[in-house]
């Protein structure tokens, strides 16, 4: 051999480079035993016989050829040619026996492929009827979120049709492969589309509000915002459904938003640290980090200035519950952006002057807030407010 690294490295190289079927011959056939016996037979001596079964193991991992023994046993053992050649003869039928096991192991292998279950073309082709689906009801989802309120009802009717036919077709499957992924995956496509959708909807007579002026695009956004609400928990429950049949990411984080629209941040942080944790390769992992930092960051916002200096603290309970009314109904229409920039022009000073004197801020409180506050009652806006009793 021309290569000059040891044998033993050559030799561990030569069975890296066997096919996993003779690496498995080799080990159901005792060819160290039949090399030991030649050596036995012939009487070799112990130096020669380590030197007869590294030779062997060398012709079986293909380091050098079997035809080559019988030279190398003169040559470099010092045997007589006739035991050199005698030995090498009895090569041949261990040679066919290694051989013989290998094709019986190809043959079983063989055999178990032909026999595992293949995959079924009908589910196939069931499959991709549900991928088509999906996508026609995702693409009239995006159209569904920037159609004017005219639009947005004929494309609710179409999307309401579809859905229908992609449920049907998911029940198909789900009957006829209860244990397909695919079925699971659509079951759990249906459910978060489903309440993608419903909060789309319920968004459309919010913007309704911003279109309309005066008193009545006022309360179409108190009323938009107690449909959404509504609408938000029914989303909340179609989305957990949605986990149930299959976990994903898209999931975790519209139910995330959902949250934070209703002002449940310490919900919301739980949906994205989930995500975080769980699907740190997915696209959404970034989002989700996005939406972590700024609940546990929030800017800070200005309260209620006449409110705050009737109540004595920014912190108090009813400047609070006036400031998320801003936050949530006002700032959503024309009319309640008209009136809160107004008040934020003519209202400082007016605090500044009722902070002055105790009598002005009972009367504030008396005559302004409590009122404010039992009209937000009247409304159902602090239905959430179980603490707080108006006096």
């Amino acid at each position: 051999m021309d290569d000059d690294r040891p044998i033993e490295e050559l030799i561990q190289e030569g069975y890296q480079g066997l096919a996993d079927e003779m690496r498995e011959a080799l080990d159901t056939v005792d060819w160290r035993s039949a090399v030991q016996n030649m050596a036995q037979q012939h009487g070799l001596t112990d130096e020669q016989a380590a030197t007869l079964q590294t030779a062997a193991e060398s012709a079986f991992v293909g380091i050098i050829d079997i035809e080559n023994i019988e030279k190398g046993l003169t040559d470099e053992v010092g045997l007589s040619p006739s035991i050199a050649k005698a030995i090498s003869e009895q090569f041949d039928p261990l040679c066919d026996e290694i051989l013989a096991a290998e094709k019986k192991i190809t043959d079983r292998q063989s055999r178990g492929s032909s026999q595992a279950p293949q995959p079924d073309p009908r589910l196939a082709k069931e499959s991709k009827l549900l991928s088509q689906y999906d996508e026609q009801l995702r693409q009239l989802k995006d159209q569904l979120a920037d159609a004017d309120p005219q639009s947005a009802k004929q494309l609710q009717r179409v999307i309401e049709q579809k859905m229908q036919i992609y449920w049907k077709q998911i029940v198909l499957v789900q009957s006829q492969f209860p244990d397909s992924f695919e079925g699971k995956l659509a079951e759990s496509c249906y459910y978060n589309l489903q309440a993608v959708v419903l909060i789309f909807s319920s968004g459309l007579m919010r913007r309704m509000s911003d279109r309309t002026g005066g008193v009545m695009g006022f309360a179409t956004g108190i009323v938009a915002k107690q449909q959404e609400k509504s609408k938000a928990i029914q989303a909340l429950a179609l989305l957990d459904k949605s986990i149930a049949a299959d976990d994903g990411p898209d999931s975790r984080m519209d139910k995330a938003r959902i949250y934070l629209m209703l002002g449940q941040k310490s919900q919301a942080l739980t949906e994205v640290n989930y995500i975080i944790d769980n699907f740190p390769e997915d696209e959404v992992y970034l989002v989700a980090r996005e939406i972590k930092d700024e609940i546990e960051n929030p800017p800070k916002k200005s309260g209620c200035f006449v409110a705050t200096a009737a109540c004595g603290s920014p912190l108090a309970q009813e400047v609070i519950l006036l400031s998320r009314f801003r936050d949530e109904v006002l700032l959503h229409s024309t009319t309640g952006r008209c009136f809160v920039a107004f008040y934020y022009r003519v209202s400082p000073p007016l605090a500044a002057l009722i902070a002055q004197f105790g009598f002005l801020r009972a009367a504030t409180r008396s005559l302004l807030v409590v009122p404010a506050l039992r009209l937000l009652k009247a409304i159902n806006f602090l239905e959430d407010s179980q603490d707080y009793r108006l006096k």
